[in-house]
């Protein structure tokens, strides 16, 4: 801004600051939208919609059966595939419908770009390549449902769906091999089912080579449970991440940052009759979950934090406060690497292990019930190496218990480890068949250090 002021016959020019507007504390800010894509691009707009685009819509929805248009507006894109982007708004689905190959269906972010299916349906993909959907919600009855290979799913989140199905993202393999499927920023929160699940029927039924980053299942479900499409089951199995149910194998699956809470059963879950191999967690969080038990009064089957079976690799995992934090149940050249259980009732527990063994490295245990608890079955090769198991007040139970039932316990080796508030350190139940090794194990706090074990010097 700038104004004159005349003094005696000389000009001066004198320049203002403008003002700056005034910031409303109270307002919300505008929330970050994804960039607008390049290519060829479709839009389609809901009843509801009110944000102005670079272009006019190319279809507007109605509130009625909205996934006939954007199924029409992937028909309209050119046959080398494009974008379909879904203005913000609520689009009502009443079935499902399927993008093409070659495209993307992008929103305008989880919580301004809604697909509320009114009626049992998914954004579907059966067939096709190079698919991605991104930034939008799926409520209702709704799912994200994958039987085809090279998807990727970015901030998409299911949230508020009803036990209609048995999970909210969905890989199926159906008489065929899926592979490379990415999942970043992905949600399952507040859903009366499962969270992420790997299934399928007939042969070949494999999922290989999936990465999930950044992903969350949350209270899956907590608040109701799936029984069936029919409510034919008795019993419900709520998991967050099922790593593999109905599958001959699963090989090469990432999960990195990810994090279960709250849910029904367990937070990380595998079915030990599937070949497992090369199965990562990375750097994830597991918290109160067997929900069934806690808030549903019944008995866990798992209840864990992780599932920890053949072919796993964890690496700076935690778990807190689940009936059992690792879950360690037919286990073969396994292994736990500085990874922390914190207040469950039994922190690592292990039982039917394999010739190739368990092996738990830096690993420890803060005010856990029962830290590490060997139950029954062979136990040919677990090692326990550098371990710090510790309660703050002193505990009436052993750090590491051998129970009778355990088939081999000069199987188990434990050395350079700290046991601390747990009274004895060690006991081996199940002395009848062998002793469990010991070697330079640091017991504090306890009048007896181990029992039945074989202490050596390395």
């Amino acid at each position: 801004m700038a104004f004159i002021l005349v003094l005696t016959g000389i000009a001066v020019i004198i320049f203002q600051a403008p003002v700056p507007p005034r910031v409303d504390e109270n307002v919300t800010p505008e929330p970050e939208r994804p960039p607008w894509p390049a290519g060829p691009v479709v839009i389609v707009a809901s009843q509801t919609s009110a944000v102005k685009t670079p272009y006019p819509p190319d279809f507007v929805c109605d509130g009625q059966d909205d996934q006939k248009e954007i199924a029409a507006a992937f028909r309209a894109l050119p046959p080398k595939g494009g974008t379909v982007v879904l203005m913000d708004g609520t689009f009502y689905c009443t079935d499902s419908f399927d993008p093409a190959n070659n495209s993307t269906l992008m929103g305008q972010g989880p919580d301004m770009t809604v697909l509320n299916f009114l009626s049992a349906g998914s954004v579907r993909m059966n067939s096709g390549k190079d698919i991605r959907l991104s930034n939008f919600g799926i409520t209702g009855k709704g799912s994200v449902y994958i039987s085809t290979s090279d998807v990727d799913v970015e901030d998409v989140e299911v949230f508020h769906v009803d036990n209609s199905y048995i999970a909210a993202f969905m890989i199926y393999a159906a008489n065929e091999v899926i592979e490379n499927v990415t999942f970043v920023n992905c949600r399952a929160v507040d859903v009366d089912r499962w969270g992420f699940v790997h299934s399928g029927e007939g042969k070949p039924n494999i999922v290989r080579d999936c990465t999930y980053t950044n992903c969350q299942a949350i209270n899956c479900g907590r608040y109701d449970q799936y029984y069936g499409v029919d409510h034919q089951y008795g019993e419900a199995w709520d998991v967050g991440f099922d790593i593999a149910e109905s599958l001959q194998s699963a090989d090469n699956i990432s999960y990195i940052d990810c994090h279960a809470e709250g849910c029904w059963e367990s937070g990380f879950h595998a079915e030990s009759h599937v070949l497992l191999t090369n199965i990562r967690l990375i750097n994830c969080t597991s918290s109160d979950n067997a929900q069934k038990q806690k808030i549903g009064g019944e008995e866990v089957d798992f209840g864990a934090g992780f599932l920890v079976n053949e072919g796993m690799y964890l690496e700076n995992c935690t778990s807190e406060n689940n009936t059992a934090g690792f879950h360690c149940s037919r286990v073969d050249d396994s292994y736990l690497v500085n990874c922390l259980d914190r207040g469950s009732e039994k922190g690592f527990l292990m039982l039917t292990i394999g010739e190739k063994g368990l092996h738990l490295r830096s690993c420890a245990t803060e005010d856990t019930v029962e830290p590490v608890y060997v139950w029954t079955g062979p136990t040919l090769n677990v090692t326990l190496e550098d371990m710090a198991i510790h309660s703050q007040t002193l505990r009436p139970a052993a750090g590491i218990t051998v129970n009778a039932l355990a088939r081999n316990p000069d199987g188990i080796f434990v050395r350079d480890s700290v046991i601390s508030g747990y009274d004895p350190g060690i006991v081996n139940l199940a002395e009848n068949r062998g002793r469990v090794k010991v070697a330079n194990v640091s017991v504090i706090g306890s009048e007896k250090n181990f029992i039945n074990c074989n202490v050596i010097t390395i």
